[in-house]
């Protein structure tokens, strides 16, 4: 069974179909078990599977067993905690296989005159699965820029790195810092010089 991470839990289910689906049980485990006192001990909390929610690969094993229940100690049930006896019709197992969702983060864009440091904005996520934020990420949020400070004004890329996750396949995207031109003041450096003339015809 495959599944993508959405944050909610998976695991199989066998149906039982034919004359004997109404006296048999089935029972999940994800530890492989050898007899049928083992899968008796599993209980009734074994009749749903186990849920597994987070990325990975695991196997869980099936147990279908001819209904039949004592107490544990083997009195009668009534009173008693049941565990599941008979015969074991049939076994098996199945991998539950859970990949990465993707998750995107782009760069906010920003801007900044230039002569002014590179900087950033933040940003965005685009992914999560419902009740899930950055909180759940880990690693530290970094910025790159192809701008350092002195360059022409124009537009350059902000690129985020940093993040990492066992349920997210992060991919990043840069923003754009655009780095605008600054009118510079010149008035002190303009010099007016008057000069006087008589009419001479020329």
């Amino acid at each position: 069974a495959d599944y993508v991470y959405d944050g909610t839990e998976h695991g199989i289910t066998v149906t039982l179909t034919g004359e004997d689906a109404g006296n048999a049980k089935v029972y999940y485990s994800l530890e492989k078990l050898t007899d049928l006192s083992a899968v008796a001990r599993l209980g009734s909390a074994s009749e749903v599977c186990p849920g597994i929610k987070d990325v990975g690969s695991k196997r869980v094993y099936y147990y279908v067993v001819q209904s039949g229940e004592t107490s544990q100690g083997g009195e009668s049930s009534e009173g008693g905690a049941s565990s599941a006896v008979g015969q074991l019709l049939v076994s098996g197992s199945k991998l539950v296989n859970i990949t990465k969702a993707k998750l995107t983060v782009t760069a906010n864009d920003k801007a900044i005159k230039m002569g002014d440091s590179p900087a950033d904005d933040g940003v965005t996520y685009d992914g999560f699965v419902p009740s899930e934020d950055e909180r759940v990420l880990s690693g530290t949020l970094q910025y790159t820029y192809d701008y350092v400070k002195g360059q022409i004004y124009g537009s350059y890329k902000i690129m985020p790195s940093g993040l990492t996750s066992d349920n997210y396949n992060i991919i990043y995207k840069p923003g754009v810092l655009t780095v605008n031109a600054v009118a510079q003041d010149i008035s002190d450096k303009i010099h007016v010089t008057t000069v006087n003339y008589v009419y001479d015809g020329k």
